[in-house]
């Protein structure tokens, strides 16, 4: 059985899925370089910078990072979507379908800097994100389950979303430091 294996590159907000030929089912699947299967970009007049992509078993991906002012991701297609960031750097998240077209794009965060470090694909097609917030962030700005987080000091965080990009949930992760 052979298949198509992709890998995936991320350049600021550039996202390009490269095809790797055909893999045969044995070894660890190599396969050279058969063509750039799709190239995305986002950007607006701010600052935009990915740190991390996931890919589901569908083919679809998810990136996050973080962004300033107003971004558009997917420009010119009927998904196209324009964040606007709360006050300083916000957290995004994007999926793309498999041939690259923008599913959804989200937003979260504050006034201050905030961005998703690592994301995660998740089997049911939902995604964890994971992150730095500053002061107080809103996760899911606007829907059913927004989650408003209050830290103390710069924290971490871990925030899920459903397959459709709404939040589920958010939590605060608190720094802990061992004194010998």
């Amino acid at each position: 059985m052979s298949r198509t294996r992709y890998g995936l590159l991320i350049a600021g907000v550039l996202l390009v899925l490269v095809a790797f030929g055909a893999c045969g089912g044995g070894g660890s699947g190599g396969g050279s370089p058969s063509g750039v299967a799709f190239l995305r970009s986002a950007g607006g007049p701010g600052s935009e910078t990915a740190y991390a992509i996931a890919t589901f078993s569908d083919g679809s991906s998810v990136v996050t990072g973080q962004f300033n002012g107003p971004t558009t991701w997917g420009l010119g297609e009927p998904n196209a979507t324009t964040l606007v960031s709360a006050g300083g750097f916000d957290v995004f998240v994007a999926r793309y379908q498999p041939d690259g077209r923008l599913a959804w794009a989200k937003r979260a965060g504050g006034a201050q800097t905030d961005r998703g470090q690592g994301i995660a694909a998740v089997p049911d097609g939902s995604c964890l994100v994971t992150g730095r917030f500053e002061d107080v962030a809103t996760f899911g700005p606007g829907e059913g389950n927004q989650t408003v987080l209050d830290d103390v000091d710069d924290f971490g965080m871990v925030a899920a979303t459903a397959a459709s990009g709404t939040a589920r949930v958010s939590w605060n992760i608190v720094e802990t430091r061992v004194v010998s």
